[in-house]
């Protein structure tokens, strides 16, 4: 396999997520530690490190349609162990804005209609309503009847609140959440 050659890589997608290069995209040199502490790296089709390779060299419709921008949970993991400060988390927030204006391949519109749902429960209540979420969810996917056998056990074991628990402080997530919507997408 050759060298990649540099003057022929287009660094036009990095600046169009990046303009003022506050997310330091150019900046990662591959060391792969985002990756290694990734709690969701095994569920994901590109890991970190692939994410930001494919903005770098400007893999734009390939990186839109990955699996790997909707399943990261912006648990910070990746920028605490990234040596070089690149914000993967809001570099991967700036491709789901992007891609939710793009046509969304089926099998992504999946976890995307999950963090959707997550959202609104998180919204309404102050805090997230597993049984809410997963009814709503599977209605949404018409996917109604996978997993069901793990339903009686899950209720069992308390995994699973048959009614919801309203946090005191949900009237602050609505003002976060206010913000954020008359802001608007990057």
């Amino acid at each position: 396999m050759s060298a990649l050659n540099w003057q022929k890589i287009d660094t036009g997608f990095a600046r169009e997520l990046d303009p003022t290069g506050q997310l330091r995209i150019l900046s990662c040199y591959q060391c792969k530690k985002c990756s290694s502490g990734c709690p969701m790296e095994r569920d994901s089709d590109l890991h970190p490190h692939q994410i930001i390779r494919m903005v770098q060299i400007g893999r734009k419709e390939e990186t839109l349609r990955s699996k790997g921008i909707w399943t990261c949970v912006s648990c910070q993991t990746c920028v605490t162990r990234c040596p070089m400060d690149v914000n993967t988390p809001a570099v991967i927030d700036a491709l789901r804005a992007m891609a939710s204006r793009a046509e969304i391949p089926k099998s992504v519109r999946q976890v995307s209609l999950f963090n959707r749902i997550f959202l609104e429960w998180a919204k309404r209540l102050g805090r997230i309503y597993e049984l809410g979420m997963m009814g709503t969810f599977k209605a949404g996917s018409l996917n109604l009847f996978s997993d069901m056998e793990k339903f009686p056990m899950m209720l069992r074991k308390g995994k699973l609140r048959i009614l919801p628990h309203l946090s005191r402080r949900r009237s602050n997530l609505r003002r976060v959440f206010k913000r954020t919507i008359k802001k608007g997408p990057k």
